[in-house]
């Protein structure tokens, strides 16, 4: 393999492109757009976040993540550590999450059906049937049970 400074591929000189001033400031330059594509992103995050059909999804996230979540939207910004937790639980808001209701006397009927008393694998069937039909046709990573 020789030692040449074009590129087999595309024919690219390294040597003939224009040099823009110095590698310093060039990356200065970067560095500046690199913190305004954040601001920017950041800041678009934040206002998507106050959409009221998103605040809906906030409304059923677990109570931990809701309190995330509604940091960012009180302070207006994200905090400066990113975890893979928040960046799931934003995921989840934006992608849209479905509110599933469960009323007690649905419940009730679910697992008295079919007669009581009943052994426990009876019961656990019944109760699993119930679950299987309020998720059916929806996707599962989605659904947010509410027991009212």
């Amino acid at each position: 393999m020789g030692k040449s400074a074009i590129c087999p591929g595309c024919s690219f000189k390294p040597a003939e492109e224009p040099v823009r001033g110095s590698a310093g400031a060039m990356l200065n330059s970067l560095d500046d757009e690199l913190d305004r594509m954040l601001e920017e992103w950041s800041r678009t995050l934040v206002d998507n976040l106050a959409d009221p059909t998103v605040q809906e999804n906030v409304k059923l996230l677990k109570p931990k993540a809701r309190k995330q979540v509604q940091e960012i939207i009180n302070t207006g910004k994200l905090p400066e550590k990113i975890t893979d937790d928040l960046v799931q639980v934003l995921q989840d808001v934006f992608s849209g999450l479905l509110k599933v209701v469960v009323t007690l006397d649905d419940l009730t009927g679910a697992l008295t059906a079919g007669g009581v008393p009943c052994s426990v694998q009876e019961l656990r069937k019944r109760f699993d049937d119930y679950v299987q039909e309020l998720a059916k046709g929806k996707d599962l990573a989605r659904i947010r049970v509410i027991i009212e």
